[in-house]
């Protein structure tokens, strides 16, 4: 009877190949690894490629730090812990068993186009772990947090293991996918700088981002189908951060609660759709600032094009830009039935709209009428924030001095 290695639901004969044993994957020969003494025997090597791991792997001493695996396949589990990992660990890699890591330090550790069944990593201590993720692929599961929690008993237990989080200097995950099922899940941690960006997360997929304190969060160009849920951020007036930022998003599903974007110095919204965003006790910023690409000018035309003009484009566009940011989260107000929010946000949008007008955007034409009823708006009710009286007894006064 022909032997074969069972992977990820496909039986892949053994064949032999000079004095190893291998199978053929991806039209790839892959050298069959049974044992620890036959991993070790290939520790001069610069790199370890197509290689297949048959066994489960434990390493708990520090043996692992050089080792830099290339293309290889690992069928069972892989448990690491407390070892100093360098960069590149794993390249092109795929994982049908759990890869855990605990309590190590990562050196700017990356991740790059491998694929992951599950992949878990604890932390004990605090080091500066850098940690990337590129290109890779999460079939069911990643879980990054703190090694140890226990449900608070009282509000003192809960608010100590807030302050007790694990640190990291960066966590970013660049050019990611998901399994249709998958359950991503990043918490209780202190993560310095934090980013996503371009993931893809498909219909019955889960991403939740809870308990965390971010020195700069970033969501870019993130396409949600599935579920996405960010809660319990920086929840503490001491914890401050500098940058909040999403933008050129389209989320489906999404919970939000507890996030204190008034503990950032700067929030960034822009050019993103919320489809179906509900949110709690959302401590908003009060100014939602965006970024802008002026297509309207290359590099050629720039310099043809005074400084005046590109200066005074730029803020036609920011403006422009900044009034559809403060509309997007006006409907998400509206959804969420807060009426205050929304009319705050709807004033901003006008302030934003009324300052298009007042300048005069090369791409439209504003009527004297508009402009007039806008800068009456604005310098009698605030665009809705304040009582419509004023305008009454405005009209009235000039009625008074005119006749």
């Amino acid at each position: 009877m022909m032997r074969s290695i069972h992977y990820f639901g496909k039986d892949y004969p053994i064949d032999s190949y000079g004095d190893s044993e291998c199978i053929t994957f991806n039209n790839t020969r892959f050298t069959i690894i049974e044992n620890k003494e036959e991993l070790l025997k290939r520790y001069d090597d610069d790199e370890l490629e197509h290689l297949c791991i048959n066994y489960p792997i434990d390493f708990n001493n520090n043996f692992l730090i050089d080792f830099n695996f290339k293309n290889c396949l690992f069928i069972r589990d892989i448990d690491i812990k407390e070892q100093s990992l360098s960069s590149y660990l794993f390249e092109g890699c795929q994982f049908e068993g759990t890869l855990r890591f605990i309590d190590c330090k990562f050196e700017a550790s990356i991740f790059r186009g491998s694929v992951f069944k599950e992949i878990e990593i604890y932390f004990k201590e605090n080091y500066d772990n850098e940690i990337f993720f590129v290109k890779c692929h999460f079939e069911n599961k990643i879980k990054i947090r703190n090694f140890e929690w226990h449900e608070a008993i009282d509000g003192l237990l809960y608010e100590e293991s807030q302050r007790n989080k694990a640190k990291l200097k960066t966590l970013e995950l660049v050019g990611c996918t998901a399994g249709n099922e998958a359950y991503l899940r990043i918490s209780y941690l202190k993560i310095d700088d934090f980013k996503i960006k371009n993931l893809r997360l498909p219909q019955h997929a889960e991403l939740d981002i809870g308990d965390c304190h971010f020195k700069r969060m970033q969501l870019s160009n993130f396409r949600n189908v599935g579920q996405f849920k960010l809660y319990k951020i920086n929840i503490f007036s001491n914890e401050k951060g500098s940058l909040f930022q999403i933008d050129n998003t389209s989320i489906g599903r999404t919970e939000l609660q507890s996030v204190n974007l008034k503990s950032f110095d700067t929030v960034k919204m822009f050019d993103n759709i919320f489809t179906e965003l509900n949110y709690t006790n959302i401590q908003w910023m009060n100014v939602i600032e965006v970024e802008q690409h002026n297509e309207k000018f290359d590099k050629e035309s720039a310099r043809k094009t005074s400084i005046h003009t590109l200066v005074y484009q730029a803020a036609l566009d920011k403006a422009e830009k900044q009034r559809d940011a403060y509309r997007t989260l006006k409907n998400v107000a509206l959804s969420n039935n807060d009426q205050v929010q929304a009319s705050y946000f709807h004033a901003k949008e006008m302030e934003n709209y009324q300052g298009s007008a007042d300048s005069g955007d090369g791409d439209k034409e504003y009527r004297l009428s508009d402009k007039a009823t806008l800068w009456l708006e604005k310098y009698t009710n605030r665009f809705d924030m304040k009582s419509g009286w004023s305008l009454i007894l405005t009209l009235i006064f000039l009625y008074w001095a005119l006749v």
